[in-house]
């Protein structure tokens, strides 16, 4: 009876521990689930901290320390114990009650999106933001973002963009050359000034 109930908790834990294990090889990784709040609080501890101590450069586009420290944060402590062949694993985090899966990886990124697009719908807008953007094409799906894209895409047509850079370029050309005119005015005034200063 003894030998039975040990090689039944034996079992029982060794179950556990191969699920534990499956779980932390194969599964996503994430921080643990708080009450109603999720990673809330974290996320904007973290965010604080980027906004008093990080100044940007306005020439370094990496805007993601002081954007979503939490994001850095967690792709680094996850990626090190990652036991893929790459970087970039994806992890979970809690906004509020509701999961949600972060990926860094672009292979990863691109076979969700072309490959599995039907699964994934987007969140419901805030009313606030439905009363500033209103119902276009970025919080629209099925047959309404179908209308919306069709409506939007001549627009997006590359005859149409050619137009428009030809034309950006061409305002760009004639400031460039005011500039010259302005300039050589001023050099010529300049050179006048050393001709006279030369022969007083």
């Amino acid at each position: 009876m003894a030998a039975t109930l040990l090689l039944a908790s034996a079992t029982v834990l060794l179950a556990l521990a191969a699920a534990w294990l499956w779980d932390y090889v194969v599964g996503v990784r994430g921080p643990p689930y708080s009450f109603l709040s999720g990673c809330n609080h974290e996320m904007r501890k973290m965010k604080a901290e980027a906004d008093d101590g990080l100044r940007l450069d306005v020439h370094d586009h990496n805007y993601l320390p002081r954007v979503m420290p939490h994001f850095l944060a967690r792709k680094q402590q996850y990626d090190r114990f990652s036991f893929q062949r790459h970087a970039g694993e994806p992890f979970l985090y809690w906004m509020g009650p509701r999961p949600r899966v972060c990926l860094f990886d672009y292979e990863l990124v691109r076979q969700v999106l072309f490959n599995k697009s039907s699964h994934f719908f987007k969140d419901a807008a805030h009313p606030t933001i439905l009363a500033m953007l209103g119902k276009g094409l970025v919080l629209v799906e099925g047959t309404d973002w179908v209308r919306h894209r069709r409506v939007v895409n001549p627009a997006f047509a590359m005859d149409k963009l050619k137009e428009k850079e030809l034309a950006n370029a061409a305002g760009k050309l004639a400031e460039c050359q005011k500039t010259i005119a302005s300039l050589e005015r001023q050099i010529k005034s300049l050179t006048d000034l050393i001709k006279h200063m030369i022969y007083i």
